[in-house]
């Protein structure tokens, strides 16, 4: 009988024992997940900052053209205030079906090749006005280095080339044009 209650202590004392170690090691565990949720929160949240905040409009797309990311400058120059009315949605879904098959065979080759291509087009913005964009694509792999989408950069070039075909002009138009504009302001 005491050789039982002998057994039966020590195993109530290793089972208590064992939960103490378990429970601490499991809060240890707890406090470094929500340590780590907070790390992920505040670098998403300064993510979405720099990218929202960058006058350059920014995307990503996944393998079948689907926009997952776009921000605010992307949004304005497709003539909205929100980025999020874009996602889910594909060049198609944006543009004339020729301007959006050229727009998808294009982010198709920066897939199939696995490289970075920069390439400049014109564009129609929200309120008609032409601008010249200078596009940037790179691959967008995941975890296991797959290629699953593009991300873009498009930079709005619009002044540079107007200051080019300013500077191509014959001497004498540019000067009647600075003579116009020095005429327009008060001295």
């Amino acid at each position: 009988m005491e050789y039982r209650a002998l057994t039966i202590s020590a195993g109530t004392f290793a089972v208590i024992c064992c939960g103490y170690y378990l429970t601490r090691k499991l809060e240890r565990l707890f406090s470094a997940h929500i340590q780590t949720e907070k790390k992920l929160a505040f670098e998403r949240n300064l993510l979405r900052t720099v990218v929202d905040n960058i006058p350059d409009s920014i995307f990503a797309k996944d393998s079948e053209g689907r926009y997952l990311l776009a921000n605010k400058a992307f949004a304005k120059l497709h003539g909205l205030e929100s980025p999020e009315p874009l996602l889910g949605k594909s060049a198609f879904d944006l543009f004339p079906k020729e301007r959006a098959a050229a727009l998808h065979a294009a982010d198709l080759e920066v897939m199939r090749a696995a490289k970075f291509f920069e390439g400049e087009r014109s564009a129609v913005n929200a309120e008609g006005n032409v601008r010249w964009i200078l596009m940037s694509k790179v691959p967008l792999t995941n975890q296991h280095n797959e290629i699953v989408g593009i991300v873009g950069v498009n930079r709005d070039i619009t002044q540079g080339k107007r200051s080019e075909a300013e500077l191509r002009q014959p001497k004498r138009l540019r000067k009647r044009r600075i003579a116009r504009r020095a005429s327009f302001w008060p001295t």
